[in-house]
């Protein structure tokens, strides 16, 4: 099993099949006592169905950042050193949005007060080397959501974090789905962020689509040899490899 350090689990270490198994009990229950909002993740797909790759390069520059914004995996290398964070993050609001600089600025201090930046009044004017990795990924996010974008590309948006910074990353990352109505495609090798975060999964190996399916599924019937080879690799804490590591 791979283990992890949850936020909500009271700063107690769980399996990741726990956390699958008590997520599904709390959707369940949360199905059977109030009604589904009419909201569906999966509208954001169907507007955007369109063949990305034939479009013209304006058409894609309206639709990158707007429609469809992302978060890269090492966020120390994806914010330019020499620009503050916050003219870094208004930069794309002046561009999509057609909205003074004022108005800019101020959207992106209330983007970083969203994504729980402290100070973000004086935050804004900082530089990249004057904040930690988990506060530069916080701006990495407030800038992809500085549009309003539809479909969140997140790849390995944790993997340079502690596991106390990551958690607290997952947390912003499912309010601002559930409280913003966007998708979020989520790319990542950790079994326990996708036990964690994930609606549906799908596998891939060697560049191709092997195994589909909800998270409770793929972690409790997996098909393919790929996604059971994945699975069976975990680590197990019991108590002659515990002793070992302590």
């Amino acid at each position: 099993m791979i283990f992890r350090f949850v936020s909500n689990a009271g700063g107690r270490w769980v399996s990741s099949a726990k956390v699958v198994r008590a997520r599904a009990s709390r959707r369940s229950r949360s199905c059977s006592s109030s009604p589904r909002p009419p909201r569906s993740r999966r509208a954001a797909f169907r507007s955007l169905a369109k063949d990305l790759v034939k479009l013209p390069e304006p058409a894609m520059r309206q639709i990158r950042g707007k429609d469809i914004s992302m978060i890269f995996q090492e966020p120390m290398t994806s914010l330019n050193p020499v620009f503050t964070v916050g003219d870094q993050v208004a930069e794309a609001i002046v561009l999509h949005q057609k909205v003074s600089k004022v108005d800019a600025r101020k959207k992106t201090i209330d983007l970083f007060r969203e994504v729980g930046i402290p100070t973000p009044e004086s935050r804004v004017d900082y530089y990249p080397h004057q904040m930690s990795g988990g506060q530069k990924q916080r701006v990495m996010i407030a800038m992809a959501l500085s549009c309003n974008p539809q479909l969140l590309i997140a790849d390995e948006p944790t993997t340079a974090l502690d596991v106390t910074i990551q958690a607290q990353i997952l947390d912003i990352l499912r309010r601002l789905r559930d409280t913003r109505g966007m998708s979020i495609l989520f790319i990542t090798h950790d079994l326990g962020v996708i036990a964690e975060i994930a609606d549906d999964v799908l596998v891939m190996y060697r560049g191709k689509m092997v195994e589909y399916g909800d998270v409770l599924q793929i972690f409790e019937n997996p098909q393919h040899p790929y996604t059971k080879g994945l699975l069976a690799c975990r680590p197990r804490l019991d108590t002659s490899t515990a002793c070992c590591r302590l």
